[in-house]
């Protein structure tokens, strides 16, 4: 799935929230939570794996999926308005049985009014982070296949390109794209931890990529960024903005030993 919008100031108010869904913050403590936003968190990605024939246990900002129970932390953290729209930036954190896991994700929201960006924001984050911390638990639709890694089944989100062009892609630049992460994703084996995730932000020209930041568990990672310098990145005569979420987990059998 993609996500686009065709207006520059779009892409430019996405470049400036690059840093969307990374404050500061200790283990198991989160900031500035706001338990509306986490129950209609929560809310959204119960319609999604309404979407994909699944029935999901929610309590407000809990969800319960099999033996696991994952509790959402939403927060604003841009809320500005310019151009005669309101732009929100909304980032997410996630708490799987207790511990706070490297899985937040920042989103922005636009709209006419604040109600409505928050909205939009809430809708982008699900599909972007969303789609894939469900994939990790099997919550996926009949089509969509986990790819593996090493000791890892990796699970994307939808795939956010905005631009005022069209920008061609499709399931084998997604393999594409991942096979260029290999070296960073098998980097991550001798990690104890169950989950991780990895951020791809882009800003591509026809030259290449000219901007951007990428992060493995929420930190800057600048071997994310070599890694999708390798790629050959789709070009258009104009600017596009990538962004992609993975959710890697690390598989069972992997655990026990």
């Amino acid at each position: 799935m993609r996500i686009t919008s065709t207006t520059m100031a779009t892409i430019i108010f996405t470049m400036l929230s690059f840093a969307c869904g990374h404050s500061k913050q200790t283990s198991g403590e989160v900031l500035n939570i706001n338990s509306d936003l986490s129950q209609r968190c929560v809310q959204a990605l119960s319609g999604l794996a309404n979407a994909t024939g699944n029935t999901l246990s929610t309590d407000g900002d809990r969800m319960r999926i099999g033996n696991d129970e994952l509790r959402f932390g939403a927060r604003i953290e841009n809320d500005q308005r310019a151009q005669g729209q309101q732009f929100i930036g909304l980032a997410v954190d996630v708490s799987i049985n207790g511990t706070l896991e490297p899985l937040t994700a920042g989103s922005v929201g636009i709209g006419a009014t604040r109600k409505e960006a928050i909205e939009t924001a809430i809708d982008e984050w699900a599909q972007l982070a969303g789609v894939a911390l469900l994939g990790a638990f099997g919550i996926k639709k009949p089509e969509a296949t986990a790819l593996t890694e090493g000791p890892f089944s990796i699970h994307r989100g939808a795939t956010g390109i905005r631009s005022a062009q069209d920008v061609t892609w499709s399931v084998e630049s997604d393999r594409q794209l991942l096979d260029a992460l290999n070296p960073v994703v098998l980097g991550l084996k001798s990690s104890p931890s169950e989950f991780h995730s990895i951020l791809i932000m882009l800003v591509v020209e026809a030259k290449g990529i000219t901007g951007g930041e990428c992060r493995i568990d929420g930190i800057v990672s600048q071997a994310v960024l070599k890694a999708a310098q390798t790629f050959r990145w789709p070009t258009t005569s104009g600017t596009y903005l990538f962004k992609q979420f993975y959710v890697l987990r690390r598989m069972k059998q992997q655990l026990a030993t």
